[in-house]
């Protein structure tokens, strides 16, 4: 199967979930603002778009004329695309309207309180529900394509991991090893970080969201990594614990303590220097 045709039957099976579970909520369609949810049903990545579904599979992408040619490129299979050049919820609404649409569902989470009354406003003959996760439902299970996308995105961020490591000594700034693993996130592929890349040493390791700061490594102390790649959009979440070089009980200039040990061997490795994280 060509690599066309197996993106249009990955679709086709993502877009049937979807409209499953419009059926069982008794509607007729649904308005998707999430970027990663419209990305999903229809493989167009850009960043300004709204993508209203039937219950039937139906497909209405609103989007604007910067965007033309990168629909024209990435959407696959049978989509209607119309280009916006008046007021969102007006054209929003007269696809709807065209639609047939008596029922609405309309993404809770991703859809401010102004743009829903926008969008009331111009339907006052349709019902407009408020809906969480109806296409994560669908994504919650994912397909070869997501899979091997997750798979990408780990080995991107394991090996610019791998590469900044030696970087974790004294006297280095923890802002110089976040800005060379950012960078490796792209230069081997990637979209960039998949989130605020966290490099936080000694005292800033405790912290919730300790993002890389000026602060210079020393001796002895605990260093916490959580970056991950984006590939695609889908990211993995990193997390490593690592020791500055030649901890007491360790002996190693690294010792590999992952997200996955158990707080009391750190507190066993670490002694003085754990930091309560």
């Amino acid at each position: 199967m060509s690599k066309n045709n197996e993106l249009l039957s990955l679709l086709t099976r993502r877009i049937k979930g979807t409209a499953d579970l419009i059926k069982d909520k008794d509607a007729d369609a649904l308005l998707v603002f999430n970027r990663a949810n419209y990305r999903y049903l229809t493989n167009f990545t850009g960043e300004e778009a709204q993508l209203i579904i039937t219950k039937n599979g139906d497909r209405v992408l609103l989007s604007d004329s910067r965007f033309a040619p990168q629909i024209e490129a990435q959407a696959v299979g049978e989509l209607k695309v119309v280009m916006k050049h008046g007021h969102e919820a007006a054209e929003i609404a007269a696809e709807v309207k065209k639609l047939g649409v008596k029922k609405l569902l309309v993404e809770a989470e991703f859809v401010s309180a102004y743009e829903y009354d926008a969008i009331k406003s111009q339907l006052p003959d349709v019902d407009l529900v408020m809906a969480a996760e109806i296409v994560e439902r669908v994504r919650n299970v994912k397909d070869d394509l997501e899979l091997a996308t997750l798979k990408k995105a780990v080995e991107i961020s394991e090996r610019a991991f791998e590469e900044v490591l030696p970087m974790l000594k004294p006297g280095a700034k923890e802002r110089d090893v976040g800005a060379k693993l950012d960078y490796l996130f792209k230069l081997y592929g990637g979209d960039g970080p998949g989130y605020d890349s966290i490099i936080a040493s000694g005292p800033r390791s405790s912290w919730a969201h300790g993002v890389a700061s000026d602060r210079l490594m020393q001796e002895h102390e605990l260093v916490v990594i959580d970056a991950a790649a984006s590939y695609n959009g889908y990211r993995r979440h990193y997390q490593n614990l690592r020791f500055g070089q030649r901890g007491r009980r360790t002996g190693k200039d690294l010792q590999d303590c992952s997200g996955s040990t158990k707080a009391g061997d750190c507190r066993r490795c670490c002694r003085g220097n754990w930091q309560g994280r």
